[in-house]
C-alpha cells in the first residue's frame, strides 16, 4: 500500500502518482498470492489494465450481487463476497497462508484490526484525495525503515516500511 505524508492513498478511483519502484515491490510481493480488495478499487485495477491483477487470486467485497454475478461470470480467479466474515470464512477453509489487502480505504478500515504485517510505500509529500488510509497507533507496531529513495521520473522521495504488529511479536 502505498500511502502520502497526509494519508492520501487515492484520487478519482486512481492512484495520484506513479512510482515504478513501487509498483515493482507490488508485483513481487502479491504475484501468485491471492490479494483482497473493494469493489472501487478492483474496478480502477481493471480500467487501468483491462483486466484483474494477472497471476494473482481476486477476492472482492462488494454488497452489489449484480456487479458481483457480472464480475464472477467475466473474469477467471476472481471471487466476490458481501462480508468481511465470508472472505475470511472461505480464505480459512482454502488454508491461504497469507491474503494482501489493497484497498480501498473501507477494507483497510475493516481488516487493519487482524493486520500482523503492513508494508507500506511511504510517499515524502502531501497528495490531494478523496481516499485516506485510516489512523493507526504506531506504538503498536514495530517499524522498519528504509533509507529514502527518489524517482527521477516523478521527483518524489520514497521509502518502503514494514510494520509488524507488536503484540503478535510477544506472543
Amino acid at each position: 500500500m502505498a500511502m502520502a505524508k497526509n494519508g492520501a492513498i487515492g484520487l478519482n478511483n486512481d492512484i495520484p502518482w506513479h512510482i515504478s519502484e513501487d509498483l515493482k515491490r507490488f508485483k513481487s510481493k502479491t504475484l501468485n498470492n491471492t490479494v483482497l480488495m473493494g469493489r472501487k478499487t478492483f474496478c480502477s485495477i481493471v480500467n487501468r489494465l483491462g483486466r484483474p491483477l494477472p497471476e494473482r487470486l481476486s477476492l472482492i467485497l462488494t454488497r452489489d450481487l449484480v456487479f458481483a454475478k457480472r464480475t464472477q461470470e467475466r473474469f477467471q480467479n476472481v471471487h466476490c463476497f458481501i462480508s468481511l466474515d465470508s472472505v475470511l470464512a472461505w480464505a480459512m477453509k482454502k488454508k491461504f497462508k497469507k491474503l494482501f489487502i489493497i484497498g480501498g480505504s473501507e477494507i483497510y478500515k475493516q481488516t487493519l484490526p487482524l493486520a500482523t504485517e503492513l508494508d507500506i510505500t511511504e510517499i515524502d509529500a502531501n497528495f490531494e484525495g478523496d481516499v485516506f488510509f485510516p489512523h493507526f497507533e504506531l506504538q503498536d507496531w514495530e517499524i522498519s525503515n528504509k533509507s529514502w529513495l527518489f524517482d527521477e521520473k516523478s521527483s518524489l522521495r520514497f521509502r518502503f516500511t514494514t510494520l509488524k504488529r507488536l503484540k503478535f511479536l510477544e506472543a
